[in-house]
């Protein structure tokens, strides 16, 4: 009787863990895309400005545009308890 507790427990484990390391993933990668894209407006900027176009006001389009477009919103888990 003890390993079936022991088996439900192993199994919520698992899923915390796969729902949490989903979410370390996709903070990670939207760390990692906004670097890359970061690092390209200022190779292609530099310092200065192209057509009054400054890379501080590419990064926030693109931050705009991360947020408008879902990639960085939190994704809610719901569980669901059958009876």
């Amino acid at each position: 009787m003890l390993r079936v507790y022991i088996v439900f427990m192993w199994k919520a484990f698992l899923q915390r863990f796969t729902y949490r390391a989903n979410s370390y993933f996709f903070i990670l990668s939207s760390i990692l895309r906004l670097s890359i894209l970061a690092s390209l407006w200022i190779a292609l900027i530099g310092e200065g400005s192209v057509q009054d176009t400054t890379a501080a006001d590419m990064m926030s389009f693109v931050l705009i545009n991360m947020v408008v477009s879902g990639d960085c919103q939190v994704k809610s888990v719901t569980f669901e308890t059958r009876v």
